[in-house]
């Protein structure tokens, strides 16, 4: 059954690479682009697709959209978070001699405990 399966995908598959093939998708940028209008405007003129765009449009609202930040309120913004990371990474490279050390200690115990296991073993 997995061998039919398989079957039928990709030759679902190598005909939409050969029908997209054929009608220029893959050629110029011109014939790309006379491909995808062609389709879009197929596919906008289509009874079906106009009937579930009404119907969506119908039954699910749209949501209304904030309004953009202000120029003002961006460029505070921007200066804002910018200071803050700029104030981070020295901060990071400040503690850097910290965290190596503490880091060495942690490395130097576990060692220290490994060697004793191992000696405690034998």
């Amino acid at each position: 059954m997995g061998i039919i399966k398989f079957a039928v995908k990709s030759g679902i598959c190598i005909y939409a690479i050969k029908y997209t093939v054929d009608e220029g998708a893959w050629a110029s940028p011109e014939d790309a682009i006379k491909f995808k209008e062609k389709h879009c405007k197929a596919i906008n003129e289509n009874e079906y697709y106009q009937t579930g765009k009404s119907h969506f449009q119908t039954y699910v609202p749209m949501p209304e959209l904030p309004q953009l930040p202000q120029k003002s309120e961006l460029c505070y913004l921007t200066k804002y978070y910018w200071n803050n990371g700029v104030k981070s990474t020295i901060r990071f490279i400040k503690m850097t001699p910290c965290y190596v050390g503490q880091g060495m200690k942690k490395a130097n115990n576990g060692l220290k405990q490994l060697m004793n296991q191992t000696e405690q073993k034998q």
